[in-house]
């Protein structure tokens, strides 16, 4: 058998037309890190600011929020609100499953354990009925209640979505959660403790 030659290229020339490219990405990656060290402080502070003006709408007295440290399955994360220094309620976020999946509340619960407000914040309800689990016709329900809430029977009891009870039921549920996580922390069941103040 007869060896085949290998010939070779020189690699000068394609290293030095690779070279400019190299660089390119050298700067892009160098000027996109700086650019991000520069926008990362003041986009953060505009989400903190939306954040807390999110928060004083549904709890419109409070000027600070400070979220507690809990070990608690029903909620997500719970916010304490204060007044000058002074504790004005908490901000409950829960997860509970509704009809088309997952839905996401913050329950706004004042210092005697009362709803004062409700905020449907993400669902994958149909789109109609979803709709109107987030308007303020059904949630409004929910203001002024404490304990255990129902749909529809018996005492402490709310009117469900017509041709909705899923997920009247699902929201009901997350209210209830978030109301017997603030309960919890009102009696010092759970132990509270201060991470960071919004």
């Amino acid at each position: 058998m007869a060896r085949r030659s290998r010939t070779r290229l020189p690699l000068g020339p394609a290293l030095l037309r690779a070279v400019p490219a190299v660089v390119l990405c050298v700067v892009l990656v160098l000027a996109l890190t700086v650019l991000n060290a520069l926008t990362a402080g003041p986009i953060q502070q505009g989400r903190t600011q939306r954040e807390l003006a999110r928060l004083q709408t549904v709890m419109p007295g409070a000027d600070s929020f400070s979220e507690t440290w809990f070990d608690h399955s029903k909620a997500d994360s719970v916010l304490a609100a204060f007044s000058d220094l002074e504790l004005v309620g908490y901000c409950v976020t829960v997860t509970t499953q509704g009809f088309g999946g997952p839905m996401q509340l913050l329950v706004v619960v004042d210092a005697g354990g009362s709803g004062t407000g409700v905020m449907l914040l993400s669902h994958r309800e149909t789109g109609e009925m979803g709709a109107l689990a987030g308007e303020q016709e059904f949630l409004g329900q929910f203001i002024g209640k404490s304990g255990t809430v129902r749909v529809e029977r018996g005492t402490n009891a709310i009117e469900a979505i017509s041709g909705a009870t899923t997920t009247s039921r699902s929201v009901t549920e997350g209210v209830n959660a978030a109301l017997a996580v603030v309960t919890e922390l009102q009696s010092g069941e759970v132990q509270v403790g201060e991470e960071g103040t919004v």
